[in-house]
């Protein structure tokens, strides 16, 4: 997936004055998911907490008559239930996305606005549990498929001297409720010396599982008020889906960046509201549909 993260202004102005090959591109600037739709070039490792993932990237940049060109790839590594998910047997199981993504610098009006539109074609592959509806306290191994075409723009302007950071994307391809159904453990129990031991653990999700093609819209925003240094980032997203899965996240969040961030270590801690009309009809307690998600992006010093 095509990710991206704010630069300060004498690390964007370095970008759009030089058209030299960046080291990478990958966002602290994420949803629960891995979803972001900002694109500024920076941070080719990003751990996700909420998603267990870590995403690695890379690109090369070049300037036609003054505006900027980029392309790269991106590539996801993930294991929901731990590491002992990505074997089954001999076989090695991992849940991955690989993304190619293609960007192009627009004309713009000031020396501090930066605007750009982005393609991005993706591939996501993940492996799943799923318990059977027959009482048999057992799981049915799933494999899903989500290929992805997504269209961005990105604007970075400023206000009242404090730079405001505006990113909008629509994708299409098939979607799935498996972040709505309750995740559960099956195991074996069996009482020695009065004591219960529980062994076999098994953990997957449970209910109805759904799939469908859907258009999906990302908005994510941040400001970095000068008042407080210019180094964090405050702000959200909006993730809304059509379809037979249709839902509507939403998050806030901050982002904490050192002396050159987020060129250096960036972390970033976000507040996510899942579904929050319960589209799904799968919980009615708001609160139980949200949780907190820590992001942390390195670049290594040459």
């Amino acid at each position: 997936m095509h990710n991206s993260v704010w630069l300060p202004s004498s690390i964007l102005s370095f970008f759009l004055l030089h058209s030299l090959p960046t080291q990478g591109q990958t966002s602290v600037l994420q949803d629960k998911g891995g979803e972001t739709s900002l694109s500024v070039l920076s941070q080719p490792l990003v751990v996700n907490a909420a998603a267990a993932s870590i995403t690695a990237n890379i690109n090369r940049g070049w300037a036609i008559d003054g505006n900027e060109r980029f392309v790269g790839m991106a590539f996801s590594l993930k294991a929901d239930e731990g590491i002992a998910t990505l074997l089954d047997g001999y076989t090695f199981k991992p849940d991955y996305k690989l993304s190619a993504y293609y960007q192009f610098s627009l004309p713009n009006s000031t020396d501090s606005e930066y605007r750009a539109i982005y393609v991005a074609v993706a591939y996501a592959r993940s492996y799943f549990s799923l318990l059977k509806s027959d009482n048999s306290n057992t799981f049915e191994q799933r494999l899903s498929n989500k290929p992805q075409l997504k269209v961005g723009y990105n604007w970075l302007t400023k206000i009242a001297a404090s730079p405001v950071l505006l990113g909008l994307t629509l994708d299409v391809g098939p979607r799935d409720n498996l972040d709505n159904l309750k995740p559960v453990l099956v195991y074996t129990t069996q009482v020695v010396s009065q004591l219960t031991q529980l062994t076999d653990k098994k953990a997957g999700y449970s209910g109805v599982y759904r799939r469908a093609t859907a258009l999906r819209l990302n908005l994510d925003s941040y400001l970095y008020p000068q008042a407080i240094g210019g180094r964090t980032g405050l702000g959200g997203y909006l993730r809304a889906q059509t379809g037979n899965t249709a839902k509507t996240d939403a998050g806030l969040g901050v982002i904490l960046g050192q002396k050159d961030a987020p060129a250096k270590v960036v972390v970033g801690a976000f507040y996510q509201f899942g579904d929050i009309f319960d589209q799904l009809n799968t919980e009615g307690n708001l609160l139980k549909r949200s949780g907190i998600n820590l992001v942390a992006g390195y670049v290594f010093a040459k």
